[in-house]
């Protein structure tokens, strides 16, 4: 039997380093990484008619501008030590851009999600006799035609968006 070795939290800071993971450096490249990767997201690949750049749980748009920093930090480490990225800040890059890569799809599948059962609730499948009183109700939005339907089928001529 083999055991593992359990280090305590001071024993992993001391290995590591006094610097800080998350440094201002990294919050400002990942401030830009995000901005960039939102331009091009929304931009150019809206205009290739490819959104699949953040349709999944691990989008591209996450993962492509983090390979990008780490072959810019290849060079900067092997001939400009003191100016290469850490490794906290490119986990702070990259978590800053998965996090805003994943949300607008999070955002789309939580909207469907949240009019579903109100909209495709019918006597056949009896949804609203099995489950409704289930339902934590305070979190949906209204209930009525005028907001499912129109998530759903889009707005009416001339009604002003809510």
């Amino acid at each position: 039997m083999t055991s593992v070795a359990v280090t305590s939290t001071e024993e992993f800071q001391a290995n590591e380093g006094s610097e800080p993971a998350i440094t201002v450096r990294g919050v400002l490249l990942g401030t830009l990484t995000v901005a960039l990767a939102v331009v091009y997201v929304v931009g150019f690949a809206r205009k290739q008619g490819s959104g699949t750049y953040i349709h999944s749980q691990y989008p591209m748009a996450a993962f492509l501008p983090f390979v990008v920093w780490l072959l810019l930090n290849l060079p900067l480490k092997a001939f400009w030590p003191r100016l290469a990225l850490r490794r906290g800040e490119l986990l702070t890059i990259f978590s800053m851009a998965w996090i805003a890569g994943v949300v607008p799809d999070w955002i789309w599948r939580w909207a469907g999600t949240m009019t579903a059962p109100s909209h495709y609730a019918s006597p056949e499948n009896r949804w609203a006799e099995t489950f409704f009183n289930y339902l934590p109700w305070q979190i949906f939005p209204e209930t009525t035609s005028r907001v499912v339907d129109t998530f759903f089928y889009g707005r009416p001529e001339g009604m002003p968006i809510p």
